[in-house]
């Protein structure tokens, strides 16, 4: 699962406008942080940074709406 959501990810990076290369740097380091952590090369990182990494990308990923706009 974790897996799959890193190759979305990566994969969304590279179909992203001139505008997302201003958060791109960010991203790609949650991905690599996502793996490593994955791989258990990197394990000095608390659960609740890997559950906000991972929800992140989830967002990225698929942008679904928390509040919709209609509720606001």
């Amino acid at each position: 699962m974790v897996a799959k959501l890193i190759d979305e990810a990566a994969i969304k990076l590279g179909s992203f406008s001139t505008a997302f290369y201003n958060i791109q740097d960010q991203v790609v380091a949650l991905v690599r942080m996502l793996k490593a952590w994955a791989n258990k090369e990197y394990t000095d990182i608390s659960p609740k940074a890997i559950v906000a990494v991972v929800a992140t990308l989830i967002y990225f990923v698929n942008p679904f709406d928390l509040i919709p706009i209609s509720f606001q």
